[in-house]
């Protein structure tokens, strides 16, 4: 099996006022509309496409008041560069480029910028190569080709972005709801969720 692809982050906070421009918690920007160019252009270190979290939009009290906190994050192969520690300016310079874009003059009131790189993923995750779906969302491997939660070991249960149904926020959480309910003796799922709400 092979891990998904990693990711590269510019964390950072603004002093401008992205409520009037027009800015939402979560936000997409998107290159292309082809696939397989976006693909491509990912395999070669090229961001196809960024997503934007700007979590101070929901919850302001996460920022001091007139600022905002940004999160871009564009997927990224591990092994597209031989040092991160020399390529991530770079990186984080292609990022803010993109958000210009979105948010144009943005590059001059930023108070704070930090990048992520791959390998900054792979150390505080400790996810092979950085790999924040956990293995490769491929047909061969996604719901059952993932491992599943019980496993031949006796208490052994497994949860999580490696294990079913696959990688992403609301895969992770079904994934730790359907392994609640193995553990809790409920093998179906709606039965279990049904416990919950009693």
């Amino acid at each position: 099996m092979k891990p998904s692809l990693s990711a590269f982050v510019v964390y950072m906070a603004t002093d401008m006022n992205l409520d009037e421009m027009g800015a939402r918690h979560e936000m997409f920007l998107n290159k292309s509309w082809d696939h397989d160019n976006a693909y491509n252009d990912i395999y070669n270190g090229k961001p196809s496409g960024i997503g934007i979290t700007i979590p101070t939009l929901t919850d302001p009290s996460l920022a001091p008041a007139g600022q905002h906190l940004v999160i871009a994050t564009t997927l990224i192969p591990y092994d597209i560069v031989v040092s991160w520690r020399r390529q991530k300016a770079e990186y984080a310079k292609l990022l803010m480029s993109d958000l210009e874009k979105v948010f144009p003059g943005l590059q001059k009131h930023i108070t704070y910028a930090e990048g992520a790189t791959p390998r900054t993923m792979e150390r505080y995750t400790l996810n092979l190569t950085g790999a924040i779906y956990g293995w490769e969302v491929s047909p061969q491997q996604v719901g059952k080709g993932r491992l599943a939660h019980r496993t031949p070991i006796y208490g052994l249960y497994l949860s999580g972005h490696w294990s079913r149904p696959g990688g992403g926020l609301y895969g992770v959480i079904v994934s730790g709801l359907e392994t609640a309910g193995i553990v809790s003796g409920h093998d179906d799922m709606k039965e279990f969720l049904q416990t919950l709400t009693r």
